[in-house]
């Protein structure tokens, strides 16, 4: 649909310039037209690019992603808190509920192991990119992500596609991420990236190390 696009713009665009070429002799009158030089600049190799947005994207039912294939073998460590006292009082004798400052800004968990860290320094450059990429689009508590290539590709200056596949293919080799029954669709590894709480995502893989009442 992009190259489809792309193609037919230029053709009307040089079909244009062909009828105004012929209505207007003069060249500067022909280009004082307002559509010359707009098509002139979308048009540029240069901002094809941005073309690639308008490909349409896999239609997937989020219903039939339902049980990500890492979650067989993970185990989340977990402290359990114990609160002594739930309320606290203030400065005139008044007992007001305990409260907790929460960050709202969006982020991604990245947890630590030596195994990760050992794999991390195995990927090219490329890889490395598109991980850095999955980590900052994935969604709260969503294990998963639909990957737009064209996107990455365009953020990260990435010039072929085949570079883009190879990298994926690394990630997938090192269980970063692993496939699932759509196209466009990869399951992540919370083991090492999670957008969320794991332990309400994923109460049956918890393994309680410690108890500590706080």
């Amino acid at each position: 649909m992009v190259k489809g696009f792309g193609y037919i713009l230029c053709k009307t665009f040089y079909l244009l310039n062909a009828i105004y070429s012929t209505a207007y002799v003069d060249k500067k009158k022909r280009e004082e037209c307002c559509w010359y030089w707009f098509l002139l600049y979308f048009c540029s190799g240069k901002h094809f690019p941005l073309l690639r947005f308008m490909n349409k994207k896999e239609v997937i039912d989020e219903g039939t992603l339902v049980k990500n294939p890492f979650t067989y073998s993970l185990v989340i460590p977990a402290s359990k808190l114990f609160l002594s006292e739930t309320f606290r009082e203030a400065r005139d004798g008044v007992f007001v509920q305990q409260s907790f400052v929460h960050d709202r800004a969006s982020s991604t968990r990245v947890f630590h192991s030596q195994d990760v860290e050992a794999s991390l320094a195995l990927l090219s450059p490329t890889a490395m990119k598109l991980y850095i990429f999955i980590a900052y689009r994935m969604k709260v508590n969503q294990d998963w992500i639909q990957l737009n290539k064209e996107l990455f590709m365009v953020k990260f200056g990435v010039k072929s596609e085949k570079s883009v596949n190879n990298a994926i293919k690394e990630l997938l080799r090192y269980c970063f991420i692993t496939s699932s029954h759509y196209g466009s669709v990869y399951w992540i590894n919370p083991s090492i990236l999670f957008c969320g709480d794991r332990l309400k995502k994923y109460p049956n893989n918890v393994e309680i190390k410690s108890q500590v009442t706080i």
